[in-house]
């Protein structure tokens, strides 16, 4: 019986089985499962190449399941714009949760916390790489241009969105969603989930993206 409960835990901690449950909630199942297989693609040959051991992929697996959820489906679905909105979410959240952590004795955390609320996600991430030594170059250039990417969505500024993706040519307001549900986001999400493991991990887990 323990085993059998065990093996279940195990199977819903997978990401296989999160594409599962994701795509019964979309409404397009064949675009929704093409997506994710596509990312499961991408994931998996990460993974390959940056965990030597079973325990540091399942981990890695199950980070990934227990906090990407909500971006994901977003991805499946077409949502690029919310999908960016939040993971940035993610990230900055949980990036000024673990430096407060780091930096601040117990009785301090909360005001350190409130006096770094004041960051964005690159300058928190320039405190865990400059500061803090957790993260890489990689990670704060990949923070700086999510932040960018979600500032043009989020303030809906269609000079920024066009900078960023369609080479300054100009766009209106109204294209700012059309244009971000065209690029291809797992990159996005898979630096995304790397940056949050090496943050809670306290180490580098390589350099291939």
């Amino acid at each position: 019986m323990e085993n059998d409960k065990s093996a279940e835990i195990k199977e819903k901690l997978s990401i296989k089985y999160m594409k599962n449950e994701i795509i019964l909630k979309c409404s397009d199942v064949r675009s929704a499962e093409i997506k994710m297989n596509q990312f499961i693609e991408c994931f998996e040959n990460y993974i390959g190449k940056n965990f030597p051991s079973d325990y540091e992929r399942a981990a890695f697996n199950t980070f990934t399941v227990v906090l990407f959820d909500g971006p994901l489906l977003l991805y499946a679905i077409g949502m690029n714009t919310s999908a960016i909105m939040e993971l940035h979410s993610i990230l900055e959240r949980f990036s000024l949760r673990e430096v407060s952590k780091i930096l601040a004795k117990p009785s301090q955390e909360f005001v350190v916390k409130k006096t770094l609320e004041r960051y964005t996600l690159p300058g928190l991430a320039k405190i865990l790489h400059n500061d803090l030594d957790i993260l890489d170059d990689k990670d704060v250039n990949y923070a700086k241009s999510l932040n960018k990417l979600r500032n043009g969505i989020a303030h809906r500024n269609e000079r920024v969105i066009s900078n960023a993706l369609c080479s300054s040519r100009t766009i209106s307001l109204l294209d700012i969603d059309h244009e971000v549900n065209k690029i291809d986001i797992k990159p996005h999400l898979l630096c995304g989930i790397v940056f949050l493991y090496k943050l809670f991990n306290r180490k580098s887990i390589g350099s291939n993206r």
